[in-house]
């Protein structure tokens, strides 16, 4: 892969985490961001999904504030890996967060204040990994870009193929068009990583 491309796709991957947030304005900034990018890129169902999100923050910012504490912070609709693929078997949850733990702590990395498996966290790790294979590149180191490379592959259908559940969980439970709408972009950039 093209080391502009990784840098694009990092890019992307660390704005929608960052939109995993009570600040409706960093989410709005985000989302403006992004739009930009998948206009450039001619990624339109990426811009056109952006827009609808910006448009609902519009029109629903005051309850869209009010659904995100109701959905994620009260845990109506927890936004962990563990809440989904550990349901029926949840003892496992530990197991599952620490082998992503596994992985942050291979590249250096200690999520702040989240556990392991918030949504936000896996998409920043995945940012970050395309970054490191991007630097490797540059710098001409070919065994460090291939072990991120295969860390990004291996994570990504390890750690992300959840968010079809929380998508389907939100379209359920909330009254707001948002929430919805930021988990099938996610799902879209995810399913496009994963064809890769």
């Amino acid at each position: 892969m093209s080391l502009q491309k990784l840098l694009v796709r990092a890019t992307v991957l660390k704005l929608v985490a960052d939109s995993y947030t009570a600040d409706l304005q960093k989410l709005r900034e985000s989302m403006e961001r992004l739009r930009e990018i998948a206009s450039r890129m001619g990624a339109r169902d990426v811009e056109s999904q952006a827009t609808l999100i910006l448009e609902a923050l519009e029109g629903e910012a005051e309850a869209a504030r009010r659904e995100y504490f109701r959905l994620f912070e009260l845990g109506e609709t927890p936004p962990y890996e563990t809440a989904y693929t550990c349901r029926m078997n949840p003892h496992r949850a530990q197991f599952e967060r620490a082998d992503i733990a596994g992985f942050y702590k291979a590249f250096g990395v200690k999520p702040s204040k989240e556990l392991p498996d918030h949504i936000a966290a896996e998409l920043e790790f995945l940012s970050l990994l395309h970054l490191k294979e991007a630097n490797a590149i540059k710098e001409g180191r070919k065994e460090e870009a291939e072990i991120c490379r295969e860390a990004r592959k291996k994570f990504l259908k390890q750690h992300l193929t959840w968010i079809p559940q929380l998508h389907e969980t939100l379209k359920q439970k909330s009254k707001t068009k948002l929430y919805p709408q930021l988990t099938n972009l996610t799902q879209t950039i995810i399913t496009h990583l994963l064809k890769e």
